[in-house]
């Protein structure tokens, strides 16, 4: 036997020494085997956790653990090792019990020895082989499973509807794919003859052909076919019969059903698409030419025979360099070899001879064209004759010099800007000229477009209190917009702006700047000189009817808030007896910031008690943060009220909105100032004057004797 030749090693259990001395004895004579012999069912179980165990030879009855116990142990754990059971006479139940415990032999011990033991070697070689055979079986069980499960998964998996038959035409096998296909489930043709598949779909399984090579059973010859089965519903079937073949007879056939209603009806449209673009090549109003590689003409249109004047006939397999102008030719190569060398599109101007040896230019657009393999067959050309559009070109270039050398000799600031953000697409150089270079020098350098916007900003950046204001009576055109602006040095520029015609999207306008400086000096200056006499004119007309300082303040309160539209304001007074300024008139104010300043301390204000200069501003929290936030103001004017060189008081006038005082403004209440100031002094010297009289007319009256006084320069009775 095959076993002989190896080792085989026996796990003798017997709780007598004699016995396992015997079994070790007579085994042993065969030197393919060894006997390993353990006197309780723990020490054997240990042994065998250390070695090979090929079979084990063990007896009943045993001290603590029996045989019976140590079989079902093993088997528990799932060991199938040869197990031969020692018993004596008449121990049936004990063999039964074995037996069904999964024992593989029993030996009933008291017969010859000799005889005994030659059945259990053979016994043991017998369990061993069995053992081999079975654990090969179930290895090839295992592995025919899963050689199934991949038949099955790439049956599975496959894109074609697959059905098996047997070589009587039964069917055997079959994927979700096919019976998708039909709309079919598995209980609907399982185990029947494909007779019965083909009655059932007869409607749209008609051709003869077909028929019969699909119903092919038995040792009729079979061949692989392809058919192509159009359904009555659209929808086109490949069908591929092959035989099953083994060991060279047929035991049955394999179909395959592949859904190619897609692939045809693309190939159909792609047909359809070639003769579309047949027709659209032939009669397109644009010229057409397919070149081949080494620039011969394959073939044109009849718009392009038109273009050039020629027939086709003249030009079918003629080199395309024949009609093109010398100039030219250099353009035509050098545009050929990089189209041949890259599959991007390429573009060139050309001029052509035509056939009546006229010349034209054209704008050619030239792809190369590859077959599957990557090879250029032919490069398409596609041909536009802008030979009108370049003369146009050239004439509107010389109206535009033309018009740029008119817009040089204007004495204006050109620009033309385009989108939201008026980006400088253009300007001429009286542009920079009007703008003057502190203003250009403080645009920053972005690396992107300048735009009028950076022209304005630096403007604004450059000077205290920028002109920025709308002139709409300036120009009587609704088209055209005009504006004020101020630069430094007391330059004001006048900007006209017209949106030019074209796409809304593109926003496009045109600018002009004309510096206006000389003509606003003089508007400035006739409009400071009418303010000052207004504003002046008014403070004197109330001091000269103020028969009181308080009085002249609220009049001088009243007029300063009216005429400079600030919401409201404080007057107040230094006297002399007293450290902190009060308040002795106010209008437009809350009577708890009344109640709140009615003394302040000069502290807070040393801009005016100190230093005696003024403070404008359009937002206070600049400079007073907590009082402008508490009291919510934003402008604010502070005026010092001067009465020689001394401080006398303050005017405060306040509004909850920017209110903004010109420079003009500015000068004209610091001599409002004086002129409050002086009038306070001339009623001081009114009211000392008044008293001195009455002190005269006491004395007077209290002299007995008659008394005149007269005035020495106008000899007026006192």
């Amino acid at each position: 036997m095959k076993v002989a030749a190896e080792r085989i090693t026996v796990l003798a259990v017997d709780d007598e020494i004699e016995i396992l001395g015997i079994i070790s004895q007579y085994l042993s004579e065969d030197e393919n085997f060894s006997v390993i012999g353990a006197s309780s069912v723990a020490e054997a179980l240990e042994i065998m956790t250390h070695h090979d165990i090929s079979a084990v030879v063990s007896d009943y009855q045993m001290p603590g653990t029996n045989g019976i116990e140590f079989l079902s142990l093993l088997r528990e754990q799932g060991n199938t090792v040869p197990f031969i059971l020692f018993t004596g006479k008449g121990c049936e139940e004990v063999v039964i019990q074995a037996l069904n415990l999964g024992a593989d032999f029993y030996i009933v011990k008291g017969e010859e020895p000799a005889l005994q033991f030659q059945l259990l070697k053979m016994q043991i070689l017998s369990q061993i082989e069995k053992k081999k055979s079975d654990e090969a079986l179930v290895i090839s069980l295992k592995e025919n499973r899963q050689m199934l499960s991949q038949l099955q998964a790439t049956l599975e998996a496959t894109e074609e509807g697959i059905l098996v038959t047997d070589r009587e035409g039964f069917i055997q096998n079959f994927n979700k794919k096919f019976l998708h296909l039909w709309n079919l489930s598995s209980e609907d043709i399982q185990n029947i003859h494909i007779d019965t598949f083909l009655n059932r779909f007869s409607h749209e399984i008609s051709d003869p052909l077909i028929i019969s090579e699909i119903a092919k059973t038995g040792d009729e010859p079979r061949s692989l076919r392809r058919h192509t089965l159009h359904c009555p519903d659209g929808k086109v079937i490949e069908i591929f019969i092959l035989p099953q073949q083994c060991d060279r007879h047929i035991i049955g056939t394999v179909y395959s059903f592949r859904d190619v209603t897609s692939r045809v009806r693309a190939e159909t449209q792609l047909q359809e698409s070639r003769e579309r673009f047949r027709i659209l090549f032939e009669h397109s109003p644009v010229g057409h030419m397919a070149i081949s590689p080494d620039g011969k003409i394959a073939e044109v249109n009849k718009a392009w025979l038109t273009l050039v004047k020629k027939t086709r006939e003249n030009v079918i397999n003629q080199s395309f360099d024949n009609i093109i102008a010398d100039e030219s030719k250099p353009r035509f190569f050098a545009c050929l070899k990089e189209i041949l060398k890259s599959a991007q599109k390429h573009s060139l101007e050309l001029v052509l001879v035509t056939g009546e040896g006229e010349p034209i230019t054209v704008l050619v657009d030239g792809s190369a064209i590859r077959d599957s393999n990557g090879t250029i067959t032919h490069i398409q050309c596609i041909l536009r004759d802008i030979t009108s559009q370049r003369k146009t070109e050239k004439k509107l270039r010389w109206t535009e010099s033309l018009l740029a050398e008119i817009v040089r000799m204007l004495p204006f600031g050109i620009c033309i800007t385009k989108g939201e953000d008026l980006e400088i697409s253009y300007h001429n150089r009286h542009f920079l000229d009007i703008w003057g270079t502190d203003v250009f020098s403080r645009i920053p350098g972005t690396g992107g477009p300048t735009t009028l916007r950076d022209f304005f900003s630096a403007s604004n950046d450059l000077v205290e209190h920028p002109i920025y204001s709308w002139n709409p009576d300036v120009c009587k055109n609704p088209d055209i917009s005009c504006r004020d602006i101020e630069l430094p040095g007391k330059r004001v520029i006048r900007g006209f702006s017209r949106q030019l015609p074209g796409e809304k999207k593109e926003n496009r306008v045109l600018w002009a700047f004309e510096d206006i400086t000389k003509f606003r000096n003089q508007e400035e200056e006739i409009r400071r000189y009418a303010r000052k006499i207004e504003v002046l004119s008014r403070v004197i007309s109330l001091s000269g009817r103020a028969g009181s300082v308080t009085h002249l303040c609220e009049l001088s309160l009243s007029a300063l808030i009216s005429v400079l539209h600030f919401e409201g304001g404080a007057f107040y007074l230094l006297p002399d007896e007293l450290e902190n300024p009060v308040m002795v008139a106010n209008s437009g104010l809350s009577q708890e910031f009344v109640n709140e300043t009615t003394k302040i301390n000069p502290d807070d204000y040393a801009f005016l008690y100190s230093e005696g200069k003024p403070l404008f501003t359009n937002n206070l929290s600049y400079i007073m943060p907590e009082f402008a936030s508490k009291w919510g103001i934003s402008g604010s004017a502070f005026i010092p009220v001067l009465s020689g060189e001394k401080i006398t008081g303050s005017i405060h006038l306040v509004s909850s909105r920017p209110a903004l005082v010109s420079i003009e403004e500015q000068e004209v209440l610091l001599g409002i100032g004086r002129e409050i100031g002086n009038g306070f002094q001339r009623l001081n010297d009114q009211k000392q004057l008044n008293e001195e009289r009455r002190n005269l007319e006491n004395l007077v009256q209290s002299i007995k004797e008659l008394v005149i006084v007269i005035d020495a320069s106008t000899s007026t009775i006192l």
